[in-house]
């Protein structure tokens, strides 16, 4: 395989692709070192276990999920997690609850598309900037796999 450009790193790899989009890919963080992706033969890095969280709870205390997120915007949550559940039954149906990755990798883009539909102060709004705040979390989950070198989240497919 010749060198492609990696969607995640933005730069020349030719590593083990994850997933193929004609020239570029997304590589495989067990073969991604963060400033040079590496060669597919090279051995895999071991990943980190997928919880960002730190083994020491005081340091886990900088991490306030409840009081510094879930208390903050429950509302906007809920109106995710349901954008979740049925993206699920749309692109999963019958299945269990599961990111599955593979189909539909372009979040920055989507994320800009929604926010631009989610202009106005309507029902649909709504359920445009839950699917960009969706898009965004998608996001920010991938970069911190990709350049922590974390396991993908256990419900990812």
């Amino acid at each position: 395989m010749g060198p492609n450009t990696c969607l995640s790193s933005r730069m020349p790899c030719t590593c083990t692709p994850l997933l193929n989009k004609g020239e570029n890919t997304i590589c495989d963080p067990r073969y991604y070192t963060g400033a040079t992706p590496v060669h597919e033969d090279a051995a895999p890095m071991p990943l980190r276990s997928g919880n960002v969280l730190p083994e020491d709870d005081a340091k886990r205390g900088l991490y306030p999920m409840a009081e510094g997120c879930l208390d903050y915007f429950p509302n906007a949550l809920a109106e995710v997690s349901r954008i979740s559940f049925e993206g699920n039954q749309k692109h999963n149906p019958g299945e269990p609850m599961g990111w599955a990755r593979a189909k539909s990798t372009d979040h920055r883009n989507k994320i800009i598309r929604h926010t631009v539909d989610s202009r106005e102060d309507t029902e649909t709004a709504i359920e445009h900037a839950a699917q960009a705040a969706w898009r965004a979390l998608a996001h920010l989950q991938t970069k911190i796999e990709v350049v922590r070198g974390i396991r993908q989240s256990p419900a990812s497919k």
